[in-house]
């Protein structure tokens, strides 16, 4: 069974993990290999996918909607939010999912910060999309918080900039790259940050640099698993039992690999 993931400059992923762990686990051949092109390789991969070299393939930054291009069909939440993560091949169709908006509701369900107000998404990507959905059908009311220099569509009617994020309470979800890399500053003032609850999307840190001066907060390991583990089940068409233990081993490998 061959599987990737699609996107550039991708090598600090940990899908690639998740699914040789799922491999011993189940014991099924699962091989799983980073795709990390230019966009002008995209239809390579495409060709692949068609020829049944691949049997599906993720996909990650910066690719989420420029893969749409080449989907024949949206379903689901990837539909609804023009934003894809799944990609498939069936009764000749290149079929494109979203699994983020499932993997980040597991997320959100964990971290018990459901009931707080008011909530900010900070960035306004392809996983700013995923979290918005997600929480528009809890109908849950979010601020989309952005960059002044950004030139990406709105996804909100109410969509502010970060020197405008106030202080107080609240609950800000972080679905920005800020974060990843050494010399990265915080989007906002730690003022800003230290009353209120953070989920970050972020999860090669077991602190993030914003969860530091949060008040409470969560990483996005549990959103990375989900995700997997739904894209999974679609591509085998939900044949394979994918038990509550198998997930905690699954979590407990990814969290000894990156916090140990």
């Amino acid at each position: 069974m061959k599987l990737g993931l699609l996107g550039n400059d991708i090598s600090y992923s940990l899908s690639p993990l998740i699914f040789r762990t799922l491999s011993r686990q189940l014991n099924m051949d699962i091989d799983y290999e980073l795709i990390d092109v230019k966009k002008d390789d995209i239809r390579l991969v495409i060709d692949k996918l068609k020829s049944g070299e691949l049997l599906g393939f993720n996909v990650t930054k910066p690719y989420k909607e420029e893969i749409i291009q080449y989907c024949d069909e949206l379903v689901g939440d990837a539909k609804h939010i023009g934003s894809v993560n799944t990609v498939m091949y069936r009764n000749q169709k290149v079929i494109g999912h979203n699994t983020d908006v499932f993997g980040f509701k597991k997320l959100f369900e964990e971290s018990q910060f459901e009931s707080i107000r008011p909530v900010y998404i900070f960035g306004n990507g392809g996983a700013a999309k995923s979290v918005a959905q997600c929480l528009h059908s809890l109908d849950i009311p979010v601020t989309i918080v952005k960059r002044r220099i950004s030139s990406r569509k709105q996804i909100k009617d109410h969509e502010i900039y970060y020197d405008e994020v106030p202080q107080g309470s609240g609950l800000i979800i972080q679905s920005t790259t800020v974060g990843l890399h050494e010399n990265d500053a915080l989007l906002v003032d730690k003022d800003i940050l230290m009353d209120k609850s953070l989920i970050d999307l972020i999860y090669h840190q077991n602190q993030t640099l914003h969860m530091e001066h949060a008040k409470q907060s969560f990483n996005g390991l549990t959103m990375l698993l989900y995700q997997g583990i739904k894209s999974f089940s679609i591509w085998t068409n939900d044949t394979i039992n994918m038990n509550q233990s198998i997930i905690d081993q699954l979590k407990e490998v990814l969290k000894h690999e990156l916090y140990r």
